[in-house]
């Protein structure tokens, strides 16, 4: 929309009213490792057709310095980027997607919009996020045959192609994360609410991992006292 057409707009010495607005810069794969610590670390359990999840304890043995994913347990990363400004990456994990290789990711997560991406490595991961940075918005998929993408230039979280296009490209997505070992029913939905931290029991957020039980975040990752 041009701003003489909108009324009520004081400044009309821009061509055009932003639509979208995406800020963080390019991500680097340092930014995402993680080194994960002796004890109890908490995972977010996903259930297929739900937006609940559980809380799952894991006990790990010895510390594991830039620890990215144990597919054969199914424990993945999930990383939450604000995009509204270039913050620090939050990590967590969670089981229950099925994925054995790459990662996918979205700018449709509640209720912000943040980006929010699942991965097996942390380069499919930072290959994932940053193409959505590049498109300003979309739904991605990153595998061993390569990057897919639907594309969402408006705000983020709409397209501007035909229904039919939209429809295909996203059936193909969903294709691949099923090639990928993915066995939810939508992954994509799922994907959006583990950002919706007032549905139990465990999700991820602005400050990391927050517990609906205690509804607070979990700060510390050395003090999780689960």
């Amino acid at each position: 929309f041009k701003n003489s057409e909108l009324k009520g707009t004081e400044n009309r010495k821009q061509d055009y009213f932003v639509l979208n607005r995406f800020c963080h810069e390019y991500l680097s794969k340092k930014e995402i490792q993680y080194t994960l610590n002796k004890g109890d670390m908490p995972v977010i359990q996903v259930s297929d057709g739900s937006l609940w999840t559980e809380k799952r304890v894991i006990k790990n043995q010895n510390d594991k310095i830039n620890f990215e994913a144990d597919t054969q347990n199914d424990i993945l990363k999930i990383v939450y980027i604000n995009r509204y400004r270039n913050g620090k990456p939050q990590i967590a994990f969670i089981k229950g997607v099925g994925l054995k290789e790459g990662a996918f990711g979205s700018s449709i997560s509640h209720d912000s919009h943040n980006i929010l991406a699942i991965g097996c490595t942390d380069e499919d991961l930072m290959e994932c996020i940053n193409e959505i940075i590049r498109l300003k918005g979309g739904l991605v998929v990153k595998n061993e045959r390569g990057l897919f993408s639907l594309p969402l230039p408006v705000a983020g979280i709409m397209s501007d192609q035909t229904a039919d296009k939209v429809i295909r490209n996203y059936k193909e997505l969903n294709q691949e994360l099923s090639k990928s070992g993915v066995t939810l029913s939508s992954p994509f939905m799922t994907l959006a609410f583990m950002s919706l931290i007032v549905i139990p029991e465990l999700k991820i957020g602005e400050q990391g991992l927050f517990d609906y039980s205690q509804f607070s975040f979990i700060r510390e990752k050395e003090n999780w006292n689960l």
